[in-house]
């Protein structure tokens, strides 16, 4: 057992650089004075007009339009989801300038599904990226992507029978800061949250420092380049820096005081398969947190940026090492107890 403290090196400061992450969001934005498309008009609207159409035998498109804003997402539901049975749900949110079709492809999530029987669903951003710093710092407040996410929810409640306690929200580098920012928003809605490949954003405790306690997990690579272990800033010409993404070790310290979570951390590293000889597993956990809120990291030493367990989505010039000896979406079912005799011990 070892002390929060002692899970990763170095502090960071948790308000600074929404200037930073404005022009970093801004490179992927254009046509905006902030980065974001600020022209966009967005209103959840329950009773909007919705398309569903079949991809295949495997997945349904749903497309809702908006207020002149056409949004959309995909979903999986195993054969016997018409049973009446309610059946656990699982938010999986792609990476900055991809989809859900991708993201299902990437995660291999559909056939989890259909074995292990829950419903997946992938909802699709506006223009391919996510807006997590929704009002902060001078973000607009629209698109309101967690609204949308909750919308997504409900939209597919009535179609397939779905447990509500039974919620989890997982996603990839910038879905998974999206993940965190609707974890904030809404935690009484989700059974937890898995970010992977995103630790905490600037800013980040002036939205999520209050609410009620909701388990999160971590999975990140020490050598990602895209979104580095240690945090991400913004050098001024005077040389003077500006925070963009928390380090991981700051972004696990600021989940634990919000959850209030106890000094105790269990560390265990994860067996070694083989398949990946240059990366290796370790887990941390604090379990002894306020109603339950457990706070985990899965630290994939020499990993990069990616999903553990699936090869050849990103290239290898991003996405860096990926490690084999465990898979991301076993660990967002596991650490979530979303399926019957589950347990993240």
């Amino acid at each position: 057992m070892i002390g929060l403290k002692q899970i990763a090196t170095g502090t960071a400061q948790l308000d600074a650089g929404c200037d930073a992450l404005r022009r970093l969001v801004g490179s992927v934005l254009p046509n905006s004075r902030f980065g974001v498309v600020s022209a966009l008009k967005f209103l959840v609207a329950f009773g909007s007009s919705l398309a569903f159409s079949s991809l295949g035998a495997e997945m349904t498109s749903v497309s809702l339009f908006q207020n002149d804003v056409s949004r959309s997402f995909v979903y999986y539901a195993p054969e016997h989801a018409d049973s009446g049975t309610p059946l656990p749900l699982v938010i999986a949110l792609h990476g900055r300038g991809g989809n859900g079709t991708r993201m299902a492809k990437q995660t291999e999530f559909n056939r989890r599904a259909e074995s292990m029987g829950f419903v997946v669903a992938y909802p699709d951003a506006v223009d391919g990226v996510w807006l997590y710093p929704r009002g902060i710092g001078g973000f607009p407040d629209t698109p309101d992507d967690s609204a949308f996410v909750l919308s997504v929810i409900d939209q597919i409640s009535e179609q397939v029978s779905i447990d509500g306690n039974r919620i989890g929200i997982t996603g990839l580098s910038n879905g998974g800061f999206m993940a965190q920012r609707i974890a904030c928003d809404y935690p009484d809605r989700f059974r937890g949250v898995v970010s992977v490949g995103a630790p905490g954003f600037a800013g980040m405790s002036s939205v999520c420092e209050h609410g009620a306690a909701i388990p999160i997990l971590f999975i990140h690579g020490t050598d990602d380049l895209v979104v580095p272990w240690h945090g991400r800033a913004f050098t001024h010409d005077d040389g003077s820096r500006e925070l963009v993404t928390l380090s991981v070790s700051a972004s696990v310290k600021l989940w634990s005081e919000r959850n209030g979570c106890g000094s105790e951390v269990s560390r265990v590293p994860r067996p070694r398969k083989g398949d990946s000889p240059e990366t290796l597993v370790i887990e941390f956990v604090s379990s002894d947190c306020r109603d339950g809120g457990r706070v985990g990291l899965l630290q994939v030493v020499g990993g990069g940026h990616n999903w553990p367990g699936v090869e050849g989505i990103i290239p290898k010039s991003i996405a860096g090492r990926t490690n084999l000896d465990i898979h991301a979406s076993d660990e967002v079912l596991r650490f979530l107890e979303l399926l019957p005799g589950q347990a993240s011990e």
